[in-house]
């Protein structure tokens, strides 16, 4: 598949968050395994979970225009390596915007080899932001 899938670990997220668009893909709970539409209308009646995945800039627009929560992957340059880092915007619980940059434990920022590696690590903390 050329798509860019979100990762197993973030459609669990999304699922609990109350993320359901009707993707093309889905993965089975228990092989992890990416299935498509077709694929998964044969396993529907059989006794497997299915959780949807979907591309990543589907749940990065359902963040955005749901729950008011923007993600932004910048790229940056050190030493004449391209590397980027992740933020967020969003409304916290005061109804104030928040902006918020990854970083590790010692507060320093997180930088990631892709884009992709970024916006996952940005839709992850996006859905960790979702209060049910």
């Amino acid at each position: 598949m050329k798509t860019d899938i979100i990762q197993f670990e973030t459609a669990l997220l999304a699922r609990d968050k109350g993320f359901f668009t009707g993707s093309n893909y889905y993965y089975d709970i228990n092989t992890e395994e990416l299935i498509d539409n077709e694929k998964a209308f044969y396993f529907n009646g059989l006794d497997i979970e299915l959780i949807e995945a979907c591309e990543k800039y589907e749940l990065q627009k359902w963040l955005r225009d749901k729950q008011r929560i923007d993600i932004t992957v910048i790229c940056d340059w050190q030493k004449g390596v391209r590397f980027y880092k992740v933020g967020l915007s969003y409304v916290n619980s005061n109804n104030e915007i928040d902006i918020w940059f990854s970083r590790d434990e010692q507060r320093i920022p997180i930088n990631h080899a892709t884009y992709e590696i970024a916006l996952e690590e940005g839709l992850k903390n996006g859905l960790t932001l979702i209060e049910i």
